[in-house]
Parts: C-alpha cells; structure tokens; sequence
C-alpha cells in the first residue's frame, strides 16, 4: 500500500522538510524501493489539473485544453495508462481545492491547491493488479510554471468531466444524429463563457464522435447545428432524453457545470 506520508530522516516522517541531497545519485538510491516516491508539496499560487478519469486522460484532454486555449507545453505529467494525468500551473492567489464526481462518486478531475501534494517523477504508482507505472515528464519540466487563472481552470475541469460522462453514455447508431444536435442546444443555452462558441462545439462534438467511433457525425460541422439551434431551459431533461445510458445524477450535474439553473433559466425564457 503506497501513501504520501513523507519519509523524513528516520523514515517515519520526521524532520522531511530539511531533508537534502548533496547529488542525483544520493537522491536516486531511494527510488530503488519501488514504494519511496517524490512529491511536492503545492503553495500558495501552486495549482495542479489532475485528471482521475483513465479514460480520457491522454490526447481527448489535450484537445478540450487547447480548444479551450490552457497551455499544455510544459509541466506534463504522465504513466502508462494515463498519458495526460496531471499539469502544473501557477493562478490567482488563495485558490479553492476543486473535484468533480460522477453519480458512482468516482473523481472525474479536480484541482489541487496550497498544502496538497502532488506525486511527481520518478515516482511510481502501484496499479489495482499490483503492476507499478512510472511517473514520467511527458512535456519538459520547468519551475516557471505557466500562469492561468483559476477561472479558466476551474472551466476547463468542468469540460473535461462533462466530456467523461457524455463519452460512458454515448448512444447507439440511430439515436446518434440527435444526441450530438441536443448538445448543440445544451451548450447554446448555457454560453455565458466566450470560450463557448461555435468553433469550440464543433470541436467538442467531432472529439467526442471520434472517442466513440462514430465517422459519420465525426465529419459534420457542428458549428453550424450551433448556430441554428433553439435555445431550451431544461438541459437535464434534453440529456436524459438523448443519451438514454446517462445517469439522472448526472444529467443534472452537466446542466449544473454549465451554469444552468434557476435564474438563468428565467433570463433565457425572458
């Protein structure tokens, strides 16, 4: 069982913060127990975007970020299974720990800030099978970290989860066609964002047609769909409706990361 409980001096915590090395090769004899990691402990405009969910966290994040406009070209950190896990950033001050679950109360993604740690290379991590990764520097580290507001990341979770659950519960053919046409309402009536807008749907409809497969609505411009799409108040209901394997929990979830609720309902209807 692997923990982040710092080694320390004696090996059981104490005097950690004092601890150094006076080499690489010092330092790398405790990496040859595969349980002794290295972590850093975040301070105050330290922020990571961790993706939890294995299932997207690889090239399908890379492009939600950058159709979002985050950078991704430096402080990537990655393993085996998840290519994308983790990206280092600086923000505004006193950020707010943040996470995302889905009905099952599996993290999606979350946010860690001041007084978290954040495991990093050469690092391993210890699979459910007992199998070990290592942690690897996907993209170059370097300790400028680049600046994002917490804003901007705080959204670019809510995307990334909300592509999550969309991509469990993408529908059969036959009911295709019109899933990706009620997201087109869905996020119509919700772009209170800039970053929300006919460029980025399509981007985000061909990337989760293309997740599934699905060549035919991968091909379409969505931005077009946008464009002509109504707009509707009961996103949770237009979800449900079209993508039968979503949970109600997370219907309801979406519509809420989109900003959906009741005030904002009565401006769309007004």
């Amino acid at each position: 069982h692997f923990t982040k409980r710092p080694m320390g001096i004696d090996g059981k915590g104490s005097d950690w913060s004092n601890i150094s090395y006076s080499s690489l090769q010092d330092m790398q004899l405790h990496f040859k127990n595969p349980e002794h990691g290295i972590g850093l402990l975040l301070g105050k405009n330290d922020i990571v975007l961790d993706i939890d969910d294995e299932n997207i966290a690889n090239h399908f994040t890379y492009t939600i970020l950058h159709a979002l406009k985050i950078p991704t070209s430096i402080n990537v950190i990655g393993r085996q299974k998840k290519a994308v896990g983790a990206i280092l950033y600086q923000t505004d001050d006193n950020p707010k720990h943040y996470e995302i679950q889905d009905t099952s109360g599996k993290v999606l993604v979350e946010l860690l800030v001041k007084g978290a740690q954040k495991v990093l290379p050469p690092s391993q991590f210890k699979n459910p099978d007992g199998t070990l990764d290592q942690f690897e520097w996907r993209k170059e580290f370097t300790p400028d970290f680049q600046f994002v507001s917490y804003p901007e990341l705080k959204e670019a979770a809510n995307h990334i989860a909300i592509f999550s659950m969309l991509d469990k519960a993408y529908p059969a053919e036959g009911g295709r066609d019109d899933a990706c046409h009620c997201l087109a309402r869905v996020f119509k009536s919700a772009a209170r964002s800039n970053k929300i807008n006919p460029e980025y749907i399509d981007y985000f409809i061909n990337l989760l047609a293309m997740k599934n497969s699905d060549r035919e609505r991968e091909n379409k411009d969505w931005s077009k769909a946008y464009n002509k799409a109504h707009k509707i108040t009961d996103a949770k209901g237009q979800l449900l409706k079209h993508f039968a394997g979503l949970e109600e929990k997370d219907a309801a979830l979406i519509a809420e990361l989109l900003g959906y609720n009741k005030e904002e309902e009565e401006e769309v209807i007004s």
